[in-house]
Order: structure tokens, then C-alpha cells, then sequence
């Protein structure tokens, strides 16, 4: 999909010319995909309905063009499991809102193809994980930052595009202040990071309710010998 979007969308490639080179790859991705899902667990409990399951993929895609904007607060768990996610009184706007701005960059294709084109390479990244297809994580968290690794190509081919159609120098100050910015956020956010001690003690700050965090930091108590406010019951 990655592929696709790339050659068809962004280099303007015939689809024929691009499946006939994508085609090998993914057959030889098939078995690699088999033995990925049966290694899953299942997904006992986590059934939402089709149209449920598209809200679901809309708020999570919402919440990781959040992450882009305002990366602040960073956690392993954000507790956003499927019907917390139905049961939010938001859901419809973040549910709805990636599917009216892919109908505008589908409307104005013509204008916005490298907004179009970028987007497409960043959601088919991350289309495996957003729920269409259930999976056991989805008990702990519709949406988790790794996801994101392989998905950040398409900011950073938009801005690459940005700068080499518009105004470099600009462009490239720009760029420059935005890297420094986000440099200095990362610095902040992986002091969170020294130890599990302190990342599960992190992530109780945000996400006070996550029994993951509680556990694993349970589990870090135990192993140090040591209690933390009560008798362990682990």
C-alpha cells in the first residue's frame, strides 16, 4: 500500500507499471503475513460492528495527526480501547473528521496533490493497526506511538516537498526552527525513558487509570525488593 501510494500517487506512475513491480514483493510477503497472524492472539472480546469499527479507525487516525501537531506527553499506554473509544461523548468528531479531510483532499486532488499523496503514504502505514481488522492490543489501546515509525515518511516527504516547490530559503528557516522545536521536545520527552521505574511512573501521570502501568510498575517493585505504598499483591 505504502508502495502504491508512493509510485501512483506521489511520482504519478501508471498502476499498471507499479503493480507489476509490487506484485513480487508481495507474494513473497504472503507467508510473512500468515506466520505474523497466527502468532497474534486472538482478539477475544474486541468484536465491534463494521461501522463501529470505522469510527474506531477515524479517532485513532485523529489522534495521531494530534500527535504530530502537538507532540507532548508521550506514553506506552493511552488507554484508548475500543469502547472507550464508542462511549466518548467526541467520537463522531474524531471518528468522522479524517474521512471529511480525505473527501476535500479527494475534491481538490488537483491543488492539494502532495498534501494527497503524503497523507495516503501515512495512513497505509498504520492502516494494518487501525481496527478494521481486530487485534489483542486493541484490549489495552486502539492507538500506540510506535505505530508511527514507519508512517512519519509522509510528513517528512511533505515537508521535503514544501521545500523544494516553494521559497527554500524560507522554507528551509522554516524547517530548521521546526527540527530545533521538535529536537528540543524529544530531548524533554526521553528523560521519561532512564528506567522503567520512571517511565511506568510516567505514564501513570498521564494515564492514571492503566493497569499496564500499574502492573509493570508493581512487577519493578517486586524485583527491587522493595513496596511502593502497600504490601505488593503480585
Amino acid at each position: 500500500m505504502i508502495i502504491l501510494a508512493l509510485e501512483c500517487l506521489l511520482l504519478e506512475r501508471s498502476l499498471r507499471r507499479t503493480l507489476a513491480g509490487v506484485l513480487p514483493m508481495f507474494v513473497c510477503a504472503i507467508p510473512v503475513i500468515l506466520v505474523n497472524r497466527s502468532a497474534q492472539l486472538e482478539a477475544v472480546g474486541i468484536e465491534p460492528a463494521l461501522l463501529e469499527r470505522g469510527l474506531i479507525a477515524g479517532d485513532a487516525i485523529s489522534f495521531y495527526l494530534g500527535r504530530l501537531f502537538y507532540p507532548i506527553g508521550a506514553t506506552i499506554h493511552y488507554g484508548r480501547t475500543p469502547w472507550y473509544v464508542l462511549e466518548w461523548k467526541w467520537r463522531f468528531f474524531t471518528g468522522l473528521l479524517p474521512y471529511a479531510l480525505a473527501i476535500l483532499l479527494l475534491v481538490r486532488w488537483k491543488h492539494l496533490r502532495l498534501l494527497a499523496s503524503t497523507s495516503a503514504v501515512f495512513v497505509a502505514s498504520i492502516l494494518p493497526v487501525l481496527g478494521f481488522l481486530p487485534f489483542m492490543f486493541q484490549s489495552k489501546s486502539t492507538v500506540a506511538d510506535h505505530y508511527l515509525y514507519v508512517a512519519m515518511l509522509g510528513p517528512a516527504l511533505l515537508l521535503a516537498g514544501l521545500v523544494y516547490r516553494y521559497n527554500r530559503r524560507d522554507a528551509v528557516a522554516l524547517s530548521v526552527a521546526a527540527l530545533c522545536l521538535l529536537g528540543a521536545i524529544s530531548f524533554r520527552e526521553v528523560r521519561h525513558w532512564r528506567s522503567s521505574e520512571i517511565l511506568f511512573e510516567r505514564a501513570l501521570q498521564i494515564n492514571p487509570k492503566s493497569s499496564l502501568a500499574h502492573n509493570n510498575l508493581g512487577r519493578v517493585a517486586e524485583d527491587a525488593g522493595r513496596e511502593k505504598g502497600r504490601p505488593s499483591t503480585i
